[in-house]
């Protein structure tokens, strides 16, 4: 299953806004001179990928269940520690945001591949569950043993690794009546997300 994600574009005032350092900010200009530096390293160092699954009996109230795992491997946390080592704070907080928001696109790309395919199979869904905050923290280590191609690994306390990674599960039917799966700020419980629009 191939994703184009060369269309993701990291659009800087996000990034500056997300780490608090918005235009009226003193260090702006600095920040954002950082950012045009970090961003090739970035650009060279992340390394996406993604997949998908309908798979049976896995919720017990659904038919069939998706699973989808997306990372964007380990060099990109591997630079932002190092930066963090070196000292250089700023370019390690910033190199740690763009991949958020990276992230961020990705699922997005992610879901809405998810949600035509729902389309052309006739069902409906439920909105994604995220282990260890909207279901339980097992279901991490299923999902990511569906996709060894991926080479993402779970730790004991079901941390994922490479850590700039996410893992949704999606609950299929025919009986329910929409496709539910595209993030909504609205009614998201983390009312304090820097991402939150």
């Amino acid at each position: 299953m191939n994703f184009n994600f060369s269309t993701i574009v990291i659009d800087p005032t996000i990034v500056l806004r997300a780490i608090d350092c918005d235009a009226d900010n003193p260090i702006y200009d600095t920040v954002y001179a950082l950012f045009d530096e970090t961003m090739p390293i970035f650009q060279n160092s992340v390394a996406p990928v993604a997949a998908y699954a309908f798979c049976e009996n896995i919720l017990e109230d659904y038919p069939y269940t998706i699973l989808a795992l997306y990372s964007l491997g380990c060099l990109v946390s591997d630079i932002s520690d190092q930066f963090f080592r070196e000292g250089l704070y700023m370019k390690g907080l910033l190199m740690d945001t763009i991949a958020d928001c990276y992230l961020m696109q990705m699922d997005k790309i992610v879901l809405e591949a998810i949600e035509a395919d729902c389309i052309r199979r006739n069902v409906g869904t439920t909105r994604p569950f995220i282990p260890a905050e909207t279901i339980d923290a097992h279901y991490q280590k299923q999902i990511v043993d569906h996709f060894p191609a991926l080479l993402v690994s779970v730790t004991k306390s079901f941390m994922l690794s490479p850590v700039k990674s996410m893992t949704k599960m999606i609950g299929v039917s025919q009986s329910l009546p929409t496709i539910d799966i595209k993030h909504n700020c609205a009614r998201c419980a983390l009312t304090t997300c820097k991402w939150r629009t």
